[in-house]
């Protein structure tokens, strides 16, 4: 095994496979033929060229890419949306549920109107087309 492994790092594998780590220095239950007890890593597979991603990895020699956290912000900076918490659907909800969403659209919308109120315009003055002919006068 390769340095220091920490739950909740991106690592690759000798297989090529991009794994998220779960479980560091986990030890087999049961020794092998020759009586060995092995240690090894556990994770969550998130790239492979041979495994279906989510697929349970356990495996001993890794590099490690980084932390999952460092790899979130960059995907944020990129302009990824991993802030905004999944909602509901509104066939899912009750019928009490959906009238407490709607009345809390509404009063976001009024919100934002008061914070952002439209601008109107007010009417020129002295603009010909909008004065009386001398024959209306």
């Amino acid at each position: 095994m390769s340095g220091e492994i920490r739950k909740g790092e991106i690592a690759v594998s000798e297989d090529g496979d991009v794994v998220l780590i779960t479980r560091t220095n986990v030890r087999s239950e049961n020794p092998d033929n020759q009586g060995r007890i092995h240690t090894f890593h556990v994770g969550t597979i998130l790239r492979s060229t041979t495994l279906p991603v989510g697929s349970r990895f356990a495996g001993k020699h890794l590099r490690v890419v980084g932390p999952v956290e460092d790899i979130l912000r960059l995907a944020e900076e990129a302009g990824f949306d991993l802030r905004t918490p999944a909602e509901i659907p509104d066939s899912d909800l009750s019928e009490l549920e959906l009238l407490h969403r709607k009345i809390a659209r509404l009063e976001q919308a009024a919100r934002n109107q008061n914070t952002n109120p439209l601008v109107v315009a007010r009417p020129r003055v002295g603009v010909p087309a909008l004065q009386p002919h001398q024959s209306e006068k």
